[in-house]
């Protein structure tokens, strides 16, 4: 599972329990301008076991910006998370899953977006959509794209769990994921997780 967006203060601390409760760890992927207003969030998802790695600065499609306000999006974003969360991501999530040539030649990071869009974003008070895109979708290897700024979104995580575990699913972080299945995150490759 991975988290795009955030962090909110009203939701992601609910979050955080949840996976924390349920023995899961997740992926997070917030904002840049995000985690410099909520730094203490970045860190407490660092330390309940979680991933922590940008999803740029401002949200900006990546493609309509210049090689050098792509590099700037990308990696101010990078950076700061890296260094609030302590750890040494090397890869990012492009704003819409939007990403070309030019955009993979401005870092040596690699580019991670998903196979299964739950749409969350789309689906406002409505929770059961959420776990149903999730789990109807579910797959060996899948990245589960989900927003923890919505509400419902979070409140669909503990029966997706439940779910998906009953399924004999396990939940990993994204480099756990690629590791065992493709090897080590080159950089300038994108992965979905398909």
């Amino acid at each position: 599972m991975t988290f795009d967006d955030g962090p909110n203060p009203q939701t992601t601390p609910i979050l955080i329990q949840t996976l924390a409760n349920a023995g899961v760890s997740a992926t997070f992927f917030p904002l840049g301008k995000q985690a410099q207003a909520y730094p203490k969030l970045i860190k407490a998802e660092a330390a309940g076991g979680n991933e922590v790695a940008s999803h740029s600065w401002n949200h900006a499609n990546l493609v309509n910006l210049t090689a050098d306000k792509q590099k700037e999006e990308i990696l101010s974003a990078h950076d700061l998370i890296n260094s609030l969360s302590g750890q040494s991501t090397n890869f990012y999530r492009p704003p819409y899953g939007s990403y070309n040539a030019t955009t993979l030649a401005q870092t040596n990071l690699a580019a991670v977006n998903w196979s299964i869009d739950t749409n969350d974003w789309r689906y406002v008070n409505n929770s059961a959509k959420v776990v149903q895109n999730a789990v109807t979708h579910a797959h060996d290897g899948g990245i589960i794209l989900m927003h923890d700024i919505h509400s419902w979104s979070v409140a669909a995580v503990p029966q997706i769990i439940q779910e998906l575990k009953a399924q004999g699913y396990t939940f990993v972080t994204v480099t756990q994921l690629l590791n065992s299945r493709v090897g080590p995150i080159e950089s300038g490759k994108v992965y979905t997780g398909n």
